[in-house]
């Protein structure tokens, strides 16, 4: 957990319409960047890393960004990114899957995993922590970053996609902090 006082966090969150908030940067001036100067290596913010609660407020990012907004000093709750690369061949019918492409997302957020389907079967091939899953942020596609719209682009693009897959990792970012 870590304890930002009040003013500019200095990050810029992806919050798309997934369970969770992904940190995609950490400006130079703000209190998660003095955190960082001030903890050892292991207990920094990281881009990538996902915020899972703040101030207890989970599971929606809009209620929780708004619940940032009513305390001078804010808790959250962190977990590193586990990422993973997936390489699905592309077929005529698509990968079967849901995805949410939101305008201001640095990623697709994974919304539904359809029960058969080139994604289906890439999961039924691989250990649960390679499985592509509801929630899971596809933040690369043939090495391609961006806004989601040009993650999209690339995946039509291209009927051999390699995908980097995000999501929380089971294990909490190591606490407590105060910034």
């Amino acid at each position: 957990t870590l304890h930002l006082e009040y003013g500019c966090p200095g990050m810029k969150f992806d919050y798309s319409e997934a369970e969770c908030i992904r940190v995609c940067s950490i400006d130079e001036a703000g209190s998660v960047s003095k955190h960082n100067e001030q903890s050892d290596i292991e207990k920094r913010i990281r881009v990538g890393d996902f915020i899972i609660s703040i101030n207890g407020v989970s599971k929606s990012p809009k209620a929780m960004l708004a619940s940032m907004q009513c305390y001078n000093i804010v808790h959250l709750t962190m977990k590193r990114a586990h990422e993973f690369v997936a390489v699905i061949a592309k077929p005529p019918e698509g990968l079967g899957l849901n995805l949410s492409c939101h305008p201001h997302s640095s990623a697709l957020v994974v919304r539904a995993v359809h029960a058969v389907g080139a994604t289906a079967s890439w999961n039924a091939k691989v250990g649960e922590n390679r499985q592509i899953k509801t929630n899971d942020y596809i933040v690369s596609v043939n090495r391609e970053f961006g806004d989601s719209t040009t993650l999209l682009d690339a995946m039509h693009k291209s009927e051999l996609l390699e995908m980097i897959i995000a999501r929380p990792a089971e294990v909490p970012h190591t606490g407590p902090h105060s910034v």
